[in-house]
C-alpha cells in the first residue's frame, strides 16, 4: 500500500508537469502566431518608404494589408476547424505554423509584387484560423472544469504578449537590418514550434502505458461538420455566447488597431514615444485575463464576471472620451483598465463554450465561434474609423464601442443560463 501511494504521488506530479509543458507549448503557440499576424503592423511603414507609397496608398493599400488577415482568419475558423477534431491537435498545429512560417517567407522573397504580398497575408490568416480551435480542444482533454478558465487564459495571454513584444522586438530589428529580415525571424520561429509539438502534444492523457484513451484525431469528420454548425447555430445559449464574444472582439481589434494614431493623433504623442506608450495597456490585457480566470475558477461564478466586463467598459469609455486635456498617465491608466476590463471576459467565454459542447466538437465549436466573432469583430475597426471620418474627432467613436457592450449586456444577463460548469 505504501508503495502504491508513492507511485500515485509520483505519477500525480509528472501529470501536472507534463500539464504544464503542454500549456507552455500553447502559450508560445498563441504569442508566435500574434507575433506573424502583427508584423505587418510594425513593419508598415518602414514598407510605405521602401515602395515610395503616398499617404493615400499607405492607407488604402497598407490597410488592405492588414484588413484582409482578419477576414480570411474568420472563414479560416469555420472552413478549417473540424479538422482538428478529424486529425488531431498535433497534426493540425504542426500544419498551422508551417503554414503561416511559409506565409512570411513568400512576403520577405516576393513583397516587392503587392498581389503576392496580399497573397501571403491570406494564406497567414487562414493557416492561423485554427490556432484557437486547437488550444481549446487540448484544455478540454487535459484540464478538468475547475482549472479550464485558468488553462484558457494562459494560452489566450500569447495574444497580449505576442501584441506587446512586436513593436519592440521588431521595430529596432527593422532599423538594424531590414523589414524583410524581421519576416525570416518571425518565420524560423514557426518552424522551430514544430518540433515540440509533434514530439509533446496530444489531444489528452495517456490511458495506461502507450494509448490514448481515444486515438488522436477520431474526435469527429469532415462531413460531420456542417451537421454540427447546423446544431450549434440553432443554441440559443451557443449563440449568446458568440454574441458576447463578437462584442469583445470588436472592443479588442477596434482599440489594437486604432491605438497607435489614436495615442498620436488625439493625445499628442510623438511617434518616438508612441512604440512604448502603446505596449502599456497590453499589461492591462494580461491582468484581465489572470485575475478573472483565477477568481471564476475559485469561484465559479463566471456568468456575473463576464456581466462586469460589459458594464465596466462602457464606463471607462464614457470617462475617456469626456475628460477634459486629460494627463498622458491619466490617459494610459484608463486604456490599461479598458483593455483589463475587456479581457475579463475573453477566458471565461472559451470555457463557458467547452462547458456547452462535447469533447468531439469543441473543436469545431471554438472555430465557428472565433469565425464569427473575429470575422465580425472588423466591425469594430470600421466603426471607429467612419466615426473619426464624419466627426473628426475620437470621442463618439469610442463611446460607440462602450455602447455596443451595454446593448450586448441585456440580452447576455436576461437570457444566457449556464450550467454546472459554468455558473
Amino acid at each position: 500500500m505504501v508503495l502504491i501511494d508513492f507511485l500515485n504521488r509520483i505519477e500525480v506530479k509528472l501529470s501536472r508537469r507534463y500539464r504544464l509543458g503542454i500549456l507552455f507549448i500553447l502559450v508560445t503557440s498563441t504569442t508566435a502566431g500574434y507575433l506573424a499576424r502583427m508584423g505587418v503592423s510594425v513593419a508598415l511603414p518602414f514598407i510605405s518608404e521602401q515602395f515610395n507609397w503616398t499617404l493615400s496608398q499607405q492607407g488604402n493599400l497598407g490597410g488592405l494589408l492588414l484588413g484582409i488577415f482578419l477576414v480570411s482568419y474568420g472563414l479560416s475558423n469555420l472552413l478549417f476547424s473540424p479538422y482538428v477534431d478529424a486529425f488531431g491537435s498535433k497534426r493540425s498545429l504542426a500544419v498551422a505554423a508551417s503554414a503561416w512560417s511559409v506565409s512570411l517567407l513568400i512576403a520577405a522573397l516576393f513583397g516587392g509584387n503587392y498581389i503576392i504580398f496580399l497573397l501571403s497575408r491570406v494564406l497567414l490568416g487562414l493557416s492561423q484560423g485554427i490556432l484557437f480551435p486547437t488550444a481549446s480542444k487540448v484544455v478540454v482533454g487535459w484540464f478538468p472544469p475547475r482549472e479550464r478558465a485558468r488553462a484558457n487564459s494562459a494560452y489566450l495571454a500569447g495574444g497580449p504578449i505576442g501584441s506587446l513584444l512586436s513593436p519592440l522586438l521588431l521595430a529596432p530589428l527593422i532599423l538594424r537590418t531590414s523589414w524583410e529580415a524581421s519576416f525570416y525571424i518571425v518565420a524560423a520561429t514557426g518552424f522551430t514550434l514544430i518540433v515540440p509539438v509533434l514530439v509533446f502534444l496530444s489531444d489528452r492523457p495517456k490511458k495506461g502505458s502507450a494509448t490514448l484513451s481515444k486515438p488522436e484525431g477520431t474526435g469527429g469528420s469532415i462531413a460531420s461538420f456542417v451537421d454540427k454548425a447546423r446544431v450549434l447555430l440553432t443554441d440559443g445559449q451557443f449563440l449568446i455566447i458568440v454574441l458576447v464574444f463578437w462584442a469583445m472582439n470588436c472592443v479588442w481589434w477596434g482599440i489594437s488597431l486604432w491605438l497607435p494614431t489614436y495615442l498620436v493623433e488625439a493625445q499628442g504623442i510623438s511617434m518616438s514615444e508612441m512604440s512604448y506608450s502603446a505596449t502599456v495597456p497590453y499589461l492591462g490585457a494580461l491582468s484581465g485575463l489572470f485575475a478573472s480566470s483565477w477568481i471564476s475558477d475559485l469561484t465559479g461564478n463566471r456568468k456575473m464576471i463576464v456581466l462586469t466586463s460589459l458594464l465596466l467598459q462602457p464606463v471607462l469609455f464614457l470617462l475617456l472620451a469626456l475628460l477634459s486635456a486629460p494627463s498622458r498617465a491619466v490617459v494610459l491608466a484608463l486604456l490599461v483598465t479598458i483593455f483589463f476590463a475587456n479581457n475579463m471576459a475573453v477566458p471565461l467565454i472559451f470555457t463557458m463554450l467547452q462547458g456547452t459542447t462535447s469533447e468531439e466538437s469543441v473543436g469545431a465549436a471554438t472555430g465557428v465561434m472565433n469565425g464569427l466573432g473575429n470575422g465580425l469583430g472588423v466591425a469594430g475597426p470600421l466603426m471607429i474609423g467612419f466615426l473619426v471620418a464624419i466627426t473628426g474627432s475620437y470621442n463618439l467613436a469610442l463611446l460607440s464601442l462602450g455602447v455596443l457592450t451595454l446593448v450586448v449586456a441585456t440580452p447576455f444577463w436576461y437570457f444566457y443560463r449556464p450550467g454546472p460548469a459554468n455558473s
